[in-house]
């Protein structure tokens, strides 16, 4: 059987396109929350171009913060809640969160999309699994 090289080609892109984050890790404070795309195999950060936080009840609550990237090309590995960088663009302005409030954040990017709820306390984050 042979095979066409377009073929084989779309076919390694597309496995690689699906190599996306295995999870989001979230971490430090109230003040200073921060949420970084960590590679399946745990080693690298993951190029993302989309980010958003919202309260997890009601389940279709609004975003709280969104931002995505400025087009092809442009990406971010990690964030901190609210602060903007030159590559992204906020489609909706960050809301001040609240201690002892459970949030999901689902961050994407080509091919791959994670989620992961955590809850803040005074005293910093609590991821949810």
């Amino acid at each position: 059987m042979v095979f066409d090289r377009s073929l084989i080609a779309l076919a390694v892109l597309l496995v690689a396109c699906v190599q996306g984050p295995e999870r989001v890790d979230v971490s430090g404070t109230p003040g200073d929350l921060r949420f970084v795309a960590v590679a399946a195999d745990g080693a690298d950060q993951v190029c993302a171009d989309a980010l958003s936080v919202t309260a997890v009840v009601p389940e279709d609550a609004d975003p709280l913060w969104q931002v995505s990237s400025l087009g092809t090309g442009k990406c971010f590995h990690s964030l901190r809640y609210g602060e903007l960088t030159a590559d992204i663009t906020q489609k909706a302005p960050a809301t001040p969160l609240r201690s002892d409030m459970t949030y999901r954040v689902r961050i994407s990017g080509p091919g791959f999309s994670a989620v992961r709820d955590f809850r803040l306390t005074p005293q910093g984050v609590t991821v949810q699994d």
